[in-house]
């Protein structure tokens, strides 16, 4: 799982993530995760399907640092005609 910057919630022991839904994430797996300057471990520990309906101000500014305007633009530029399919990954390091 790669992060393209060092977000606040990468310092936190559990954490969320918004990803495209590929039916990759199951609860009990454990995932590496990266980031430009860190690698950790970390258990997937719940997924949940979500639409960009869902995605509040306050889950746009934990998972990327943005406001919902902003974090909604920057699923439809990774994720372009499928960024409506998500899911949000709930995530635990590994320490």
């Amino acid at each position: 799982m790669k992060f393209s910057k060092e977000y606040s919630k990468l310092d936190l022991p559990l954490f969320t993530t918004v990803r495209f839904n590929r039916g990759y994430y199951k609860p009990n797996m454990i995932v590496n995760c990266e980031t430009p300057s860190k690698a950790f471990r970390a258990l997937v520990i719940g997924v949940r399907k979500i639409t960009t309906d869902e995605i509040s101000e306050e889950l746009a500014q934990f998972d990327a640092d943005l406001c919902k305007y902003d974090f909604i633009q920057l699923m439809k530029r990774f994720y372009k005609d499928q960024y409506n399919d998500l899911v949000l990954v709930t995530l635990l390091k590994i320490l």
